[in-house]
């Protein structure tokens, strides 16, 4: 009976004949987009529920979007969010949080953005969902 993914491992015969244990990763889609200069400016912006101002954080938006069970989705999909908010966000689930459409919300974010390739994968996204 073959391992499950998460506990195959490689050995590795090195030059003094050690022996080491080499995890396998999982190779990331071309899809999954990351930006650390997208995420500053959505922290840098006031929080999506209640309009506090910052620090805020970068809440990645879950449904509807590229994420998959416990994988993050791509930066593109992000919205800010105050600490307080971010945490009830998680405690009641996204669809009861959110009184707007947040991937909407998140692509408009990301269409404004500074980061030049954020802008870009933003505007390909939009294009696929709404024409």
């Amino acid at each position: 009976m073959p391992l499950p993914k998460k506990q195959r491992v490689r050995l590795i015969d090195d030059e003094q004949f050690l022996v080491r244990r080499e995890k396998f990763a999982r190779p990331k889609p071309d899809a999954w987009f990351r930006s650390d200069a997208h995420l500053r400016y959505v922290r840098s912006l006031r929080c999506a529920a209640c309009g506090a101002e910052g620090p805020c954080e970068a809440a990645h938006v879950r449904k509807g979007t590229d994420g998959a069970g416990s994988v993050k989705p791509s930066d593109v999909f992000t919205n800010p969010l105050c600490p307080r908010c971010h945490k009830v966000q998680h405690t009641i689930g996204e669809p009861a949080f959110w009184r707007i459409d947040p991937v909407e919300r998140a692509l408009d974010l990301a269409m404004r953005s500074p980061c030049m390739k954020t802008r870009s994968a933003a505007t390909e996204e939009h294009r696929r969902r709404y024409g």
